[in-house]
């Protein structure tokens, strides 16, 4: 068993953005909605504001009451599209139940979604890559730390327990371009386990405690725990070839590659000084 260590590549990471960063006449600046107070998200936003000052950028928060009107967090999301020293931005996730979410990112312009959230990105992105897009953070730290550890996906079975528009459906899609053949479960699936069994790569979204048990994994298979918890460490480790610890690994690279998706958005709008009213029309 080897650990997955992605707190080692995610600082590797922003070392590069960090000195990339430092040769910039004008530093990337990071937007940030979040509605209500949530304390994971408020904890989320932390570490996402911490990490992104420590390479130099600039971060802008916007913190809305979650008893605002849908109209205030549209004009919001208006207010950092037309901003020009905003090099890209996103809304915390989850939102406050009242709203309709998925309507909500539908209305994010893909020029500055450097999370890949909106349903415009979807939509347009997932069913064919090309060079040069982005991924969401999730996906693409998934696939950096896979990668790192030369861990194959073409031809392998990859067993992905969530099918959210956000994380797996994405990963889905992305993990087949590679070649992977893929499973999608939900809460629904029937005989979860007999699935599981069967996977090469297994990658647990959840947030269901301990769903993973060691009879549920094959022998020698790659696992992923994207939320620090689904998966029973303790238990499964010695039965996988390469596992993520419980915490420290998916969490601080998702954060850096949100942050590499903001340089590269940054670089994109400096170099062609675009205009995001061109965007919006």
């Amino acid at each position: 068993m080897q650990l997955l260590d992605g707190k080692a590549l995610a600082d590797k990471i922003a070392a590069n953005l960090k000195a990339r960063i430092s040769q910039m006449e004008v530093k990337p600046k990071l937007g940030i909605i979040i509605v209500g107070q949530d304390p994971s998200s408020l904890k989320y936003i932390d570490l996402k504001t911490k990490r992104a000052q420590e390479i130099g950028v600039e971060v802008e928060v916007h913190r809305l009451d979650e008893n605002v009107e849908e109209r205030e967090i549209k004009a919001t999301i208006d207010e950092l599209s037309h901003n020009r020293s905003i090099s890209g931005f996103f809304i915390q996730l989850p939102m406050p139940a009242k709203f309709n979410q998925e309507k909500i990112l539908e209305y994010f312009p893909p020029f500055k979604d450097v999370d890949c959230i909106s349903g415009t990105y979807f939509q347009n992105h997932f069913y064919q890559y090309q060079s040069g897009e982005f991924l969401p953070a999730v996906v693409s730290a998934i696939s950096k730390i896979l990668e790192s550890y030369q861990i194959t996906v073409r031809g392998k079975h990859a067993v992905i327990i969530n099918d959210s528009q956000l994380i797996g459906l994405p990963l889905f899609f992305y993990l087949r371009h590679l070649g992977a053949t893929c499973t999608l479960c939900n809460h629904k699936t029937a005989d979860l386990k007999t699935i599981t069994q069967t996977a090469d790569i297994l990658i647990s979204a959840t947030g269901s405690k301990n769903l993973i048990t060691s009879d549920m994994v094959r022998e020698g298979s790659v696992v992923v725990d994207v939320s620090n918890g689904d998966v029973d460490f303790a238990n499964v480790k010695d039965k996988t070839s390469f596992i993520t610890p419980t915490f420290g690994s998916i969490g601080p690279m998702t954060i850096v590659c949100l942050l590499e998706n903001l340089v590269e958005n940054h670089a994109r709008l400096f170099k062609y000084r675009l205009d995001p009213e061109w965007f919006l029309d």
